[in-house]
């Protein structure tokens, strides 16, 4: 009778185990607890542990995507647009040729405070097939794409492109934020409805809206 119980036990728990494993990957999915984190967690107190792990639960977990991995989150703060996309122009490259010679329409200006997801490609696709798979919430403004590049430049790297979806005029283009070899960071329009196949060897990066 007790080995039978004892069976029952173990499976329950097996079971356990499996579900909280399933759980850990939707809450952190690779890359997301640094080794800082681990190093805090291993080394605080039972009650701290419970409180942290309570914490970390009861937020939302990132967007998950077949063609991205996700990298890391940003805050953009509210700022006053039309300011940001005159800075911009006296920063950085092809700022008007990207967006617009005045910063492109006024639906499009607003930079509201918003928190975004850095993702990096793990699988080849088209720009379509890539942003729709993080569901519809993948637009930016453009003066949110050009305080995320001034604020946030550390996650922009060196010959590596980083992906951005906007719309200007009821049709949606992707922003490719690219240094060139003077350091200048440089940005194109690219048709969000091209058929190009982009490879993900070369781990570029999109950026999205927060969204769970």
């Amino acid at each position: 009778m007790s080995m039978h119980v004892g069976k029952n036990e173990e499976t329950s728990r097996k079971e356990a185990e499996i579900k909280f494993i399933k759980r850990m990957q939707v809450f952190f999915p690779r890359g997301i607890i640094c080794l800082e984190m681990l190093s805090d967690w291993n080394s605080c107190p039972g009650e701290t542990l419970k409180m942290e792990l309570a914490k970390s639960f009861s937020q939302s977990p990132v967007a998950q995507s077949n063609f991205l991995k996700y990298i890391t989150s940003a805050n953009l703060s509210a700022v006053d647009a039309l300011r940001i996309l005159k800075d911009a122009a006296n920063i950085f490259g092809n700022v008007e040729m990207c967006f617009g010679d005045r910063g492109t329409d006024l639906n499009a200006l607003a930079a509201s405070a918003i928190r975004v997801d850095v993702y990096e490609m793990c699988a080849d696709g088209t720009f379509a097939q890539i942003f729709a798979s993080l569901r519809k919430k993948y637009l930016l403004t453009h003066a949110q794409i050009l305080l995320f590049a001034k604020q946030h430049s550390n996650q922009l790297r060196e010959g590596c492109a980083t992906f951005f979806a906007f719309n200007s005029d009821d049709k949606n283009f992707v922003a490719c934020a690219r240094y060139d070899n003077k350091g200048i960071l440089n940005f194109y329009r690219l048709p969000f409805s091209s058929p190009y196949i982009w490879h993900a060897g070369f781990k570029r990066h999109f950026v999205i809206p927060h969204q769970t």
